[in-house]
């Protein structure tokens, strides 16, 4: 298959009992599209990839990359971006290796002179002759080559960021969930590719173990407002284990059917933060 990480649908669950590997599409140069403004991004352009790619490392690793970008272009109707500079393949592909990319294969071989994707380059434009793309993909191979030991090795990293699908499919229904989530996510991520420090995502289910967890110095937990009794018991006994948990506002405002708990804020949290939330506020403009 060829996946990208989409909204409404548990990938973890899919590759459990439906892949016997997960792959994704890497399309960096989408930093790039004309829609967007690359002097004034904040969230590190193409480098943001590695964001995705990391999420992908959560459901599985190693993963393959089925579609490594190898062109500029888009479609006849939107995502029209630029053709990569000299040497941004060799980066995007060695941005997927590190990320714990197993296989990579570029999208396409020669570009299609016709339909919705006619504008989508590959290696070789419509032509067919040799390019400087063609010559830069043999350099990458050569450089690829001389690494060693990195088939079936994996990333290793002492944070992580803790999520779970309940509550992002709740960002989905409540605005200010959504607004808490999308901002931290993205700054956390931020925060740790500018400061070179490996991090992971860890995905919490029914089925998640204290095993899972302590091999993190630091987990990050942004916004988990619907919370349960497990989940919050397999927290503190992480923190007693001697890790540092870092959790953020509004987390254990709900229950599991999203109704606000009419206990104390954090509610089923009280006890692990030993605090009590005596006021809150949305930070207006």
């Amino acid at each position: 298959t060829t996946n990208g990480i989409f909204e409404h649908l548990d990938s973890h669950r899919m590759c459990r009992e439906a892949l016997d590997v997960i792959s994704y599409d890497s399309y960096p140069n989408f930093a790039f599209e004309l829609v967007e403004d690359p002097p004034s991004c904040k969230t590190l352009n193409d480098r943001k990839w590695g964001n995705y790619l990391s999420q992908v490392r959560s459901v599985q690793q190693p993963f393959w990359v089925m579609e490594q970008q190898s062109g500029g272009g888009g479609w006849t109707m939107d995502l029209l971006c630029t053709m990569p500079k000299p040497g941004q393949l060799g980066l995007w592909v060695l941005q997927s290796i590190a990320h714990g990319a197993d296989y990579i294969s570029f999208f396409r071989w020669r570009t299609c002179p016709f339909g919705t994707e006619m504008y989508w380059h590959g290696i070789l434009d419509y032509c067919g002759e040799p390019n400087r793309r063609l010559l830069e993909v043999q350099e990458i191979i050569r450089r690829v080559n001389q690494l060693e030991g990195l088939p079936g090795s994996r990333y290793e990293a002492e944070a992580a960021i803790l999520r779970d699908y309940d509550n992002l499919w709740d960002t989905k229904a409540d605005r200010l969930h959504q607004l808490l989530e999308e901002e931290s996510s993205r700054w956390m991520y931020t925060a740790a590719s500018c400061l070179h420090t490996p991090v992971d995502y860890v995905y919490l289910s029914e089925s998640s173990r204290l095993e899972e967890l302590v091999p993190y110095r630091a987990l990050f937990y942004p916004h988990a407002m619907l919370m349960d009794r497990r989940r919050a018991d397999l927290l503190r006994r992480y923190v007693e284990q001697g890790g540092t948990l870092v959790l953020g506002a509004g987390s254990g405002r709900k229950d599991m059917q999203g109704h606000c708990v009419t206990e104390p804020l954090p509610g089923l949290l009280g006890p692990l933060v030993g605090a009590v939330v005596q006021e809150y506020t949305l930070v207006g403009n």
